[in-house]
C-alpha cells in the first residue's frame, strides 16, 4: 500500500514551513510526505548567495528525498509535481555544485536513476572525477554513481570510467557485498572489460571471511551476473562458494536472483551441482505465480544449457493458470528461449508450443519488421526437432517472415531452417496443392533454400572433418572394437557422410545381412538428466538417419565407461548389434 496523499498536489499552508535557519531548513526538508509538498517548501527560500538559507546541503537532500519517493512508488516520477520539482531542483543545483562534495553528488546522482532524470547526470559525474572530490569519495559513493550511470544508459568516456574504477578497486577491502556486486553489475552492463587483476580483487573481498556470511542472495546474483556481461569465467574454487551461499539462503531468494543467477553460470559455461540446482529450482518454482516471462525463459534456457530437464518446474508452468500468465506478457524473444528450450531438452508437448507459437504469430502480425530472425528461426526448429506436424502450419507462416530479415540472418539461423526443411521433407508433409514446391520451398524461394542447404552442409562436411582429425578418445576405442567383430559386408569406417551429404556418422558400417548400421557414440552432450534421457536434437538426428536407410546404434559413454577389458567389451557391441539391427551373422 502505498502511503495516502503521496500523489496530492495540494500542501499544507505556506506557514508550517516557516523556519529560523539552515539548521531548520535542514531538519524540515525530511518531512515532506509527496512531491508538492517539497517544491512548496523549496519555493518559499532563497539561496544563501541570494540571502536566503538555501545550501547545497538542502539542494542534494531534496535530490535524495524525491529519489526515495520514487524508489517507493515508481508511478511518482510521471507526475506534473515530480516534474515541476525536478526542473526547479535543476536551476538550482547549478549554483551550488561547487559546494556538494563527494557524498552530495553521488546521493544526486544516485536520486537521478530512481527519477528516470538524466538531465544533471552528465555534469555532476564531471565534478565527481575531479581528484579532489573523488579521492574524498568512500566506496558507497563510487558503487552508487557507477550503479546509477549504469542505470540511467549514461555512456562515459573511457577514461572517466578507469577513474572510477580505479577508486572503487583501491578501497574493495572496506567494501560491503552489495557495493561490490552493484559495482560489477554496472561494469558488465556497460560493457567494460575488468582486467583480470581488478576483478580477483573484487572477488576476493566479496567472498572474504566474515564478508560473504553478510552478501544477500540478489548481490551474489548481480555479481555473477556482471561477471557475465563481462565474458569473464570464474574458477569452480571461486564460483562454487558463492553458489554454496546463494543455495543457503534460497529462501530469501527472488526469482530473478534465481534466474539470474543461473543463466550467468550457464552463460559462463560452468555447471551447478545437482543439489543446488534442484534446491534453486524448486524455490523458483514456489515463486511461479509472481514470475516474469523474462525470468522463466531465463531459467529454461540456462536448464537447457545446463542439459537438465526441470520436469516438476515445466509441469507447473504447463498449468493452464500459469501457461496463460506466461503467453500474455512474454515478448518474442522470451517465447523464442523458452521455445528452444523445450527443443533442446526433448520436451514433447503439444499444448505448450502451440501457445508459443500463437502467441509468436500474433506479435509478428503486430511488430512486423521489429522481429528478429534468431527468435523466429528458434520457434519454427523446435517444432522440427520435437517432430511436433500438426504445427507445420505454423512454421510455414514463421520461416520467411525469418529469413526475409537479412539483416540479422547468420549462419546458425539458415542451419536451423535447413533442418526445418529436411524435417518437412522426411516425414512426407506434402506441399499444399498449387505450392511451390514440397518442404519450405512452399514459402521461401529457391535460392533462399540453397543458402540454408549450404549453410548446413558446410557445418556438417567441418564437424566430421573436425571429428576425423581427432576423434574423442571413446570413440576411438570403440571403433577399434568394432573392427575386431567378425562377419562383416563393409567394415566399420569413421566420420562418415550420409549420401545426400545432411548428415555425419560416427561409425558407419553394413553387416553381412546388408543392414547398414550408423554407430553413434554419445556423450553427455546427447543426454540430459536425470535419468540420461536423450535430447531433441539427437532424436532428431536419429530419425533422420533411420529415414535415409540406417538403423542406428547408440553407445551411451556412460556405459562404456563402466565395460573392463576387450572381452566385456566385444560382448557388450555383439548385443548392441543383435538388439539394434536383429540379423549381424556375427551377433
Amino acid at each position: 500500500m502505498h502511503a495516502r496523499g503521496v500523489h496530492s498536489t495540494s500542501g499544507p499552508p505556506p506557514g508550517r514551513w516557516a523556519v529560523a535557519s539552515a539548521r531548520q531548513l535542514t531538519a524540515m526538508l525530511k518531512e515532506p510526505e509527496a512531491p508538492q509538498q517539497l517544491l512548496q517548501l523549496l519555493q518559499q527560500h532563497k539561496l544563501e548567495q541570494q540571502g536566503g538559507l538555501l545550501n547545497a546541503i538542502h539542494v542534494a537532500s531534496c535530490y535524495h528525498r524525491l529519489g526515495i519517493m520514487c524508489r517507493a512508488d515508481a508511478a511518482v516520477v510521471g507526475t506534473a509535481a515530480a516534474q515541476q520539482l525536478l526542473q526547479h531542483l535543476d536551476q538550482l543545483v547549478l549554483s551550488v555544485r561547487q559546494q556538494l562534495g563527494a557524498r552530495r553528488l553521488a546521493n544526486i546522482i544516485w536520486s537521478c536513476a530512481y527519477t528516470q532524470h538524466a538531465a544533471p547526470a552528465a555534469q555532476l559525474l564531471a565534478d565527481f572525477i575531479q581528484p579532489e572530490t573523488l579521492s574524498a569519495a568512500n566506496s558507497q559513493e563510487v558503487a552508487n554513481v557507477l550503479w546509477s550511470l549504469t542505470t540511467l544508459e549514461q555512456q562515459m568516456p573511457p577514461q572517466q570510467l578507469h577513474q572510477l574504477v580505479d577508486a572503487f578497486v583501491s578501497q574493495a577491502a572496506k567494501a560491503v557485498p552489495q557495493e561490490i556486486s552493484n559495482t560489477v553489475w554496472a561494469l558488465g552492463k556497460l560493457g567494460h572489460q575488468l582486467p583480470p587483476q581488478q576483478l580477483t580483487v573484487l572477488l576476493t573481498a566479496f567472498t572474504a571471511e566474515g564478508m560473504l556470511g553478510r552478501a544477500k542472495a540478489q548481490d551474489i546474483a548481480n555479481l555473477l551476473l556482471g561477471t557475465a556481461y563481462m565474458g569473464q569465467q570464474l574458477p569452480t574454487a571461486q564460483l562454487q562458494p558463492l553458489l554454496a551461499e546463494l543455495s543457503a539462503k534460497v529462501a530469501h531468494a527472488s526469482p530473478q536472483a534465481i534466474a539470474n543467477t543461473l543463466w550467468a553460470v550457464s552463460e559462463m559455461g560452468e555447471a551447478v551441482q545437482a543439489g543446488q540446482l534442484e534446491q534453486l529450482l524448486a524455490a523458483f518454482e514456489q515463486q511461479l505465480h509472481r514470475v516474469t516471462p523474462q525470468e522463466t525463459s531465463t531459467t529454461l534456457l540456462a536448464c537447457a544449457r545446463f542439459r537438465y530437464l526441470p520436469v516438476q518446474l515445466l509441469t507447473a508452468l504447463e498449468q493452464q493458470q500459469h501457461m496463460q500468465r506466461f503467453l500474455a506478457g512474454a515478448n518474442l524473444q522470451e517465447l523464442a528461449s523458452t521455445a528452444w528450450a523445450y527443443g533442446t531438452l526433448g520436451r514433447n508437448r503439444e499444448d505448450p508450443l502451440g501457445g508459443l507459437l500463437q502467441q509468436a504469430a500474433k506479435l509478428l502480425q503486430q511488430e512486423g519488421s521489429k522481429c528478429v530472425s534468431q527468435e523466429l528461426c528458434n520457434l519454427c526448429w523446435a517444432v522440427a526437432v520435437l517432430d511436433l506436424r500438426q504445427h507445420v502450419p505454423a512454421v510455414l507462416q514463421l520461416a520467411p517472415a525469418s529469413i526475409n530479415e537479412r539483416r540479422s540472418v547468420v549462419p546458425a539461423h539458415l542451419q536451423q531452417l535447413y533442418q526445418v526443411h529436411l524435417w518437412l521433407l522426411d516425414t512426407n508433409l506434402a506441399a499444399a496443392e498449387g505450392a511451390k514446391g514440397p518442404g519450405l520451398l512452399q514459402v521461401l524461394s529457391q535460392q533462399q533454400l540453397d543458402e540454408c542447404r549450404q549453410a548446413w552442409q558446410d557445418q556438417v562436411a567441418t564437424q566430421a572433418q573436425q571429428a576425423a582429425a581427432k576423434p574423442s578418445p571413446l570413440e576411438r576405442r570403440v571403433f577399434k572394437t568394432l573392427q575386431q567383430l567378425p562377419g562383416w559386408q563393409v567394415p566399420p569406417q569413421q566420420e562418415v557422410i550420409t549420401a545426400d551429404s545432411n548428415f555425419s556418422i560416427d561409425i558407419a558400417a553394413v553387416t553381412a545381412a546388408g543392414v547398414r548400421l550408423a554407430v553413434e557414440v554419445a556423450g553427455p552432450s546427447h543426454f540430459v538428466s536425470p535419468g540420461n534421457r536423450v535430447n531433441g536434437p539427437t532424436k532428431y538426428r536419429n530419425r533422420a538417419l533411420a529415414v535415409r536407410g540406417y538403423t542406428v546404434v547408440t553407445i551411451p559413454g556412460w556405459q562404456w565407461r563402466k565395460l573392463k577389458g576387450a572381452e566385456q567389451q566385444q560382448q557388450y557391441l555383439h548385443d548392441k548389434l543383435k538388439g539394434g539391427s536383429g540379423c549381424c551373422t556375427h551377433c
